[in-house]
């Protein structure tokens, strides 16, 4: 496939490409968006649309009115995430943010295509809240287990002690 027929690997010598392509995206088990140079919003995928209509309590805007939207209107320092996403060369990027209840882990990459250079920042963003509920439950299984095999070694050497005292007794 050469590199003026394609974009992220979609052949474009196919009519349904684009509608492939798209299907794919919003299949995703991610959230993606991506915003142009001047980070406006141009592109939600279904996992995102559906993450953002969640967190709609949480959030300044709607879901049905995030498309076209500067990126930085959802950051609570506007100027900070301006100045990450709008020069390609602070990317990739990684972050952790809190919504609400929720946690997500966000990955930000550029996207370039030949000929146009930087087009904008992608972001990915996977829900997170669940993956440090487990740690933190496997993180306190572990402490109980290091309790109880701390507290059979005592009980281990108190036993023995017993019968040390009891043996030089007898």
């Amino acid at each position: 496939m050469n590199r003026e027929a394609s974009f992220a690997g979609k052949d474009r010598s196919r009519p349904d490409a684009e509608t492939d392509f798209a299907a794919m995206m919003d299949a995703a088990p991610v959230g993606i968006m991506f915003a142009d140079r001047d980070l406006v919003l141009r592109y939600i995928n279904r996992t995102a649309f559906d993450r953002l209509r969640r967190l709609e309590p949480y959030l300044r805007e709607k879901a049905e009115r995030t498309l076209g939207k500067p990126l930085d209107s959802f950051h609570r320092d506007p100027w900070l995430l301006r100045k990450i996403l709008s020069d390609p060369r602070n990317l990739p990027y990684k972050t952790r943010i809190h919504v609400g209840p929720e946690v997500f882990d966000l990955f930000v990459s550029p996207v370039f295509e030949a000929g146009r250079g930087y087009l904008g920042p992608m972001v990915l963003w996977e829900a997170a809240t669940e993956k440090l509920e487990l740690q933190r439950k496997v993180s306190e299984f572990l402490c109980r287990e290091k309790e109880m095999t701390e507290d059979m070694r005592r009980a281990a050497e108190a036993l023995l002690s017993e019968l040390g005292k009891w043996r030089e007794e007898t």
